[in-house]
């Protein structure tokens, strides 16, 4: 069995490197269990447990995800402090990557590791399986399908935003907040630079565009009148999931608007630098 016992930052990223261990599990048949997915898990069909594509029930009570995570937090803060990247026996071994570093998940040197480990609990984020998560694609989608509710209100936004007057639907994905400080404010735009972007893209497409605008923070849609506008659901799935029924989806790089372009197999352009020509690419 592998643990995935350390949360991996917010909703992107940990579906991202939850569907990499999936696609692998799925691949080679082993044991999977993910209660580092926990206060996300409740907004989608299928949670943090799978054992070769069933459940595996003692698991799924809160207070063994709650356990399980606080042993694998102290074991791996020893390991941190020790200088150590790997500890334990055949039985239960810690396995942590160092910021940075990346795994192969279908590597020889991976595989010979967990099939000598009965129980092997993991931190980090970039594990990859790049071959298996593509040829799992369509399957990772299903599973990572929304609860009915959450479904229900994006289909409804989705129709009332897609009428007559608007011929293409773009999702814009305003992230700032926490990117005030990521990589020193690089992808932090004001509204501004926004709003030439916006310019940019519709001379790009060259089409009528009704923009869905989505954030981590209060937008006043004042700040954009001169363009045909509207605001996501501001749920944190809801939005995701809306960019992810949009034509064409626009922002900072970010795993979460990747995700919605991966899971709408639509076009995302990922903003790196405000003078770059509009480049839309698939996931």
């Amino acid at each position: 069995m592998v643990i995935l016992g350390y949360k991996t930052g917010q909703l992107g990223n940990r579906l991202f490197h939850y569907s990499h261990w999936l696609a692998n599990s799925w691949e080679y048949g082993y044991r999977l269990y993910n209660p580092s997915f926990d206060e996300y898990g409740k907004y989608f069909y299928k949670k943090d447990t799978i054992y070769k594509g069933g459940r595996i029930s003692v698991l799924n009570y809160t207070i063994i995800r709650k356990i399980i995570l606080f042993i694998a937090k102290v074991a791996f803060k020893y390991m941190a402090m020790s200088n150590r990247t790997m500890y334990g026996n055949r039985w239960v071994r810690f396995l942590t990557l160092p910021e940075n570093n990346t795994m192969d998940l279908a590597g020889e040197d991976f595989i010979r590791l967990r099939e000598r480990t009965k129980c092997l609990i993991v931190q980090g984020w970039l594990y990859r399986d790049e071959q298996s998560f593509h040829k799992y694609a369509d399957k990772i989608r299903t599973f990572f399908s929304v609860l009915p509710l959450h479904k229900e209100h994006v289909k409804n936004f989705m129709e009332k935003t897609r009428d007559s007057t608007a011929k293409v639907i773009v999702g814009l994905h305003i992230r700032r907040g926490d990117y005030r400080n990521f990589e020193g404010g690089r992808f932090y735009y004001s509204y501004e630079q926004y709003r030439l972007l916006m310019q940019k893209v519709e001379a790009c497409i060259q089409g009528k565009v009704r923009w869905v605008i989505c954030s981590n923070e209060k937008i006043e849609t004042e700040e954009f009148s001169s363009f045909d506008v509207v605001l996501g659901p501001n749920q944190i799935v809801e939005d995701m999931y809306v960019f992810s029924e949009c034509d064409y989806i626009v922002g900072p790089p970010s795993t979460y608007t990747g995700w919605a372009s991966f899971m709408g197999k639509n076009k995302f352009y990922a903003i790196s630098d405000l003078s770059d020509p509009i480049e839309f690419k698939n996931m």
